[in-house]
Formats: C-alpha cells, structure tokens, sequence
C-alpha cells in the first residue's frame, strides 16, 4: 500500500485486508463468503484468497462467511467439501468430535452379560443379563430369555434354573415358576405339573378312589373293597360268595369252597379267602367237594380229626348221640335183672330186677338173661 503524499514508506496491509496492485492507497477488505460446504483461505497482504473444500470430520452447512465446523460425536466426514455430516451406522459409534469415520462397536461381554448401548457416540458397556435371562459364554451374542419350564431371580446369570417339584413355568424369560394347582373334585387327582405343563386332572383309575375334592390323590380301595370304575368316590364291598384279600383292586375274588375229603372250609368272604380245615373228631367228610363237614350218626363215631367217614361202635358199644367222638359201653345187667330191651349200635341194653316169689308162691319160670321168673300161688297145688 503507498502511503499518503508526505510519508516516505509503503506499510503491509493489516489482517483481513490484501492489496494485489501497485501504488494503491489502501488496501481491500478480503471476501469471505464462501458456498456451502467451502470455507475461505489465503486471504492477506496482496492475496485476496479463495473457497477450499472444509476437511476431513469437518462441515459447514450454508453458504456464507463462516468457517468449516467439526462434526459432532456420533457422526463422521470421510471426504471434503461436506455441507453436512453423516450419522454413524448400525454396529458403529464415534465418541470423538471432526472425525473422519466411526469406530465398530465391540460387543464381546463375559458370560451373564451382555453389551449394550453402542450407537452414535457412545461405545456402550457390558451389562448384566436381566433377572429371566441368561448368556452360557463369553462373546458377542445377546443374553437370551429362559426357557420355558426354566427361570431365575437374579441379574447376570450364565444359566437358568429348573422349576422345582410342585411348581411349573410355560412362559419364557421368567424370574419365578407358577405354583401347581393340584385341587381335583372327588373321584380325580392332578397329574403332570412340572416342567412347562400346568397339569391336568385325572380320573382315578380302578381299584382306587377320592372322597372329597382337594389336593389329594388317590387312595387304594382296602382289603375287602374293591372298584371296577374310574373317577370313583368311593370303594364298593365284595358281594356274598366273593372275597379280596389285596388293597387297590378293580373286581373281587370268587371264593372256592373245594376241600379234601376230611376238611372244611372256613368262612369266604370281604378280606377274608378261608382255608381248608380238618373235620373236627365226631365229623365227617366222605369226598372231595365244596361241602361241609356232618355229624357221624348215632351208632357210628369219629376220634380224630380229618375223617372222610364215621366208624361203626364196636360190639359191646354203642352211641345214641349224632357228632360223638367215642362209643358208649353197653350196660350189663346185674344179679338178679334179666335183659328188657335187647342193645343196638344206637341204644343202650335195659334191664329190670327179677320177680321174686311170694312165700306163699311158687316158682313156675326160672329168670333168665332176657326173660323174667313167673311165680304161682300156693293154693291148689298138689301135694307130691
């Protein structure tokens, strides 16, 4: 710049100001507008500059003065002369400002953990996995829900638990399992809870029953009793003739009667089957059948026990009794009795006191075993 008429130097043109001619006065004022995504350069002394295309990571919006401004984090400028910014990408992330490119996000957690958060500027963090998830191994997968049928509390787990016994989960990504509802009505109970299945209610098979509604299971129809239906409420008795010695049974036994000749059997029925006895002494059986032991008849008797048949008393014996063990002996007449009633197998000998004469009879008829004496008077009898 030439100075005015007087001075005796030329001076450099102060900052924002450029002279690009000789013998002037004064120098320019630079130009800064610059289009957008331009800034202005160079502009001094005896330059008047020019636009340059904003850097990398760097951007201006609009036309005008203004200089080129870095882009924000969270997004980039990879190449010159950008009127805008772009915003980082899925996966990536810029935590720095005038950046040229984004970062790829790192996911890599530990297990029981998993990393969230990595967008825009942020680079994210591991996390834990949220109570009803979980990660086995450490890498770069998310944590995932709990099966259903599994569940667990707390935060940061590598595995989940199982449902314990009375409880059941048919949900994924739990923190706890339902409780079974084991109350069936009568004549039902609850089966199958456990795991992912709620369960169902059951009828109670044969042989087996519930009274009342409840949680309750089935119980075993007692020695005695027996059920040939399901969803029973209650057992049913052995008819006559029938019998069950076994608990939880679905039909009753049919008693057999059929004994040895010599034994009996004893009373069939409700829990009871009986067993073949012997006859007791004074009984007898003759065959092997289903029948009961009779009474040895009058005339005949039975010892010991067991016998298939009676035996006949023995001469000198007899029994007029029905079910006797030993013969009675016959009574024998004493001196002076004579034989009424001759004995039988089943009937005693009578006996009766002889006649004695008168002293003013005779004797007309000795007595003897089985005949009695006859005796006459005195009185006209011939004299001998």
């Amino acid at each position: 710049m030439k100075l005015p008429h007087g001075a005796h130097r030329c001076t450099d043109c102060p900052s924002g100001r450029y002279s690009n001619a000789e013998g002037t006065v004064e120098c320019t004022a630079c130009s800064y507008h610059c289009a957008a995504g331009l800034f202005h350069t160079g502009c001094g002394l005896v330059s008047p500059g020019s636009c340059a295309p904003c850097g990398l990571g760097r951007f201006k919006s609009a036309s005008g003065v203004d200089g080129c401004a870095s882009c924000d984090s969270g997004k980039f400028a990879d190449g010159k002369g950008f009127s805008g910014c772009k915003a980082c990408g899925v996966g990536q992330y810029q935590d720095g400002v005038a950046a040229g490119g984004c970062k790829a996000c790192d996911h890599h957690c530990p297990s029981g953990r998993e990393h969230t958060g990595c967008a825009g500027g942020s680079a994210g963090a591991c996390e834990d996995c949220d109570a009803g998830s979980f990660k086995i191994e450490a890498g770069s997968h998310a944590c995932a829900e709990c099966t259903a049928g599994n569940y667990h509390e707390a935060a940061g787990q590598a595995e989940c638990k199982g449902c314990p016994a009375g409880r059941f989960q048919d949900e994924t990504g739990k923190t706890a399992c339902k409780r079974c509802d084991f109350h069936c009505a009568t004549g039902q109970y609850h089966d199958g809870c456990g795991g992912t299945d709620a369960g169902t209610c059951q009828l109670c098979g044969n042989g087996l029953y519930k009274g009342s509604a409840g949680p309750g299971g089935c119980a075993q129809c007692v020695t005695g009793q027996f059920q040939d239906d399901k969803g029973g409420a209650e057992c049913k008795s052995c008819a006559s003739g029938r019998y069950q010695d076994d608990a939880g049974n679905g039909e009753c036994k049919a008693c057999d009667h059929h004994c040895a000749a010599g034994t009996f059997h004893t009373a069939c029925g409700g829990s009871n089957a009986g067993v073949c006895r012997a006859c007791v002494a004074g009984q007898f059986k003759g065959a092997s059948a289903a029948q009961a032991c009779e009474n040895c008849a009058p005339g005949t008797y039975a010892a010991g026990q067991g016998n298939a048949s009676c035996t006949a008393c023995a001469d000198g014996q007899f029994q007029d009794l029905s079910g006797s063990r030993t013969c009675k002996s016959v009574t024998q007449c004493a001196d002076g009795q004579y034989e009424t009633v001759a004995p039988t197998a089943n009937t005693d000998r009578i006996c009766a006191s002889s006649t004695v004469c008168e002293h003013s009879q005779y004797e007309t008829k000795p007595s003897s075993a089985s005949t009695d004496r006859t005796c006459a008077d005195q009185i006209g009898r011939a004299h001998v």
